[in-house]
């Protein structure tokens, strides 16, 4: 029943968080997209804009109302009238303003700034905007080329792109204002209570786990509840989806990380492979190489003491009850042959040749010494191994085996030219095997081991 709960409560956060990161990157991109949601959800554009800081640019505003009176001017008065030339004369001032970047000083309103310039200059055929501005509005060029005609190209080239305009405000240290942090502070509230609920009852239900260590282990749900970076929520959102098998983005992990894993893990080879040959190359250098043959007082054990010894006593357990009984018929060929060999090149065989009979003894003779010989070392063997007093002389003699031969090895070993053919020749495998690594294409590798996965 608890666990049920608990994975309804894990699926609702997980819906809370989706929701939450569809807002933020609404959030992220509502000043890149605002000319379209100006366009196609103007509401949206109201609503959404106190909450970014953005205003409706005043210059903009001003000039667009300002063509408005000098529709209604014209449409009452005409062209001739006193009161229109001046509202001319006051569009020429404005329109030097929109000729000038201040207003369109943000990144995003650049793409306006120069789409304004353009269609003016097409417009009135001139390469400087400023002129451009101050032919259309004189009383002359409306007259030739008609007010309806003028209107139409404001109404549909002007007013849209200064309809885009804005200002957005900023705070004391230049910082632009977004209050967004209004609406993501339930959501931080709520994913935080989250994650320490969380943590606790994993410290509770591990106990070689402290509340801090299981807290710096989900390291990656920080951003969840932290009011910056809020994009590296996908990480946490992605982790979760993936335990509670709502969405499998095991291939898509895989995918994104593809060709970073291929050459970060082609380094990782590489690095360990250098790092394994310079650490035997300075063993061997130090003389150090088999000195965990014989443990000094400093050396860190795990478990029980001895394994090399235990490891050795196993073997010979192994050796006298199972293999040479097993190599028992194996054995006696091989004493049988070297017991022919030895006796038939003495002299004293070729005397006993001449002896009537002797001939046929021979097979025989050798064949029951043989399997004498074998069945008593065998015997030899179990009976010493079983009896107290052999089995210590056995322990002696694998100690003294183990002693002498790790002694020799590092006098071997400490010889100067031992060390140098094995140093160059650990040289060798990185000049060649190592650099070699290279010419394997790591994707080709990556790809072959996801079959076997």
């Amino acid at each position: 029943m608890w666990q049920r709960w608990a994975n309804y409560w894990n699926r609702g956060v997980i819906l809370m968080i989706l929701v939450n990161l569809s807002l933020v990157f609404f959030n992220l991109s509502y000043i890149s997209l605002r000319w379209w949601y100006l366009d196609q959800m103007p509401r949206l554009v109201e609503i959404y804009d106190p909450i970014k800081g953005i205003e409706p640019s005043p210059t903009a505003e001003r000039y667009l109302e300002t063509v408005d009176q000098l529709n209604q001017r014209i449409g009452t008065q005409g062209l001739e009238a006193t009161q229109t030339a001046e509202l001319l004369a006051n569009l020429r001032q404005q329109s030097q303003i929109l000729t000038t970047e201040t207003l369109f000083a943000s990144s995003q309103q650049e793409r306006l700034f120069a789409e304004l310039q353009r269609r003016i200059q097409v417009r009135m055929q001139t390469a400087s905007a400023t002129d451009a501005w101050i032919q259309f509005w004189q009383t002359d060029y409306l007259q030739q080329t008609g007010w309806p005609e003028a209107r139409n190209f404001l109404t549909s080239e002007i007013t849209p792109l200064l309809s885009q305009t804005y200002y957005h405000r900023t705070r004391e240290m230049g910082q632009p204002v977004d209050n967004f942090w209004k609406i993501d502070l339930a959501f931080m509230l709520l994913f935080g209570v989250d994650f320490l609920i969380r943590t606790w009852l994993i410290s509770r239900e591990r106990k070689h786990i402290t509340w801090g260590d299981a807290i710096a282990r989900r390291w990656y749900e920080f951003p969840l509840f932290f009011p910056f970076w809020r994009w590296m929520r996908l990480l946490p959102a992605a982790v979760r989806l993936h335990r509670t098998n709502l969405v499998n983005v095991e291939r898509l992990i895989g995918q994104a990380t593809h060709e970073p894993a291929a050459y970060l893990s082609d380094r990782v080879m590489r690095f360990a492979l250098v790092q394994v040959v310079n650490q035997a190359r300075a063993s061997v250098e130090a003389g150090t190489l088999f000195k965990q043959l014989s443990p000094t007082e400093d050396y860190t054990e795990i478990g029980r003491p001895g394994k090399l010894e235990q490891v050795g006593d196993r073997l010979l357990e192994l050796i006298v009850y199972s293999v040479i009984p097993h190599i028992k018929p194996d054995l006696k060929k091989v004493l049988q042959r070297n017991l022919n060999s030895v006796v038939m090149q003495s002299n004293l065989y070729e005397h006993l040749q001449q002896i009537p009979g002797f001939s046929i003894l021979p097979a025989t003779l050798f064949s029951n010494l043989s399997n004498q010989l074998a069945q008593a070392a065998c015997d030899l063997l179990i009976e010493s191994y079983n009896d107290t007093e052999g089995r210590v002389l056995l322990d002696q003699l694998s100690q003294s085996f183990r002693e002498t031969l790790s002694e020799h090895l590092q006098k071997e070993l400490n010889s100067e030219d031992i060390k140098v053919l094995i140093s160059d020749w650990l040289e060798e495998i990185k000049l060649n095997y190592i650099q070699q690594a290279t010419y394997y294409d790591p994707m080709a590798i990556l790809e072959e081991a996801e079959r076997y996965r």
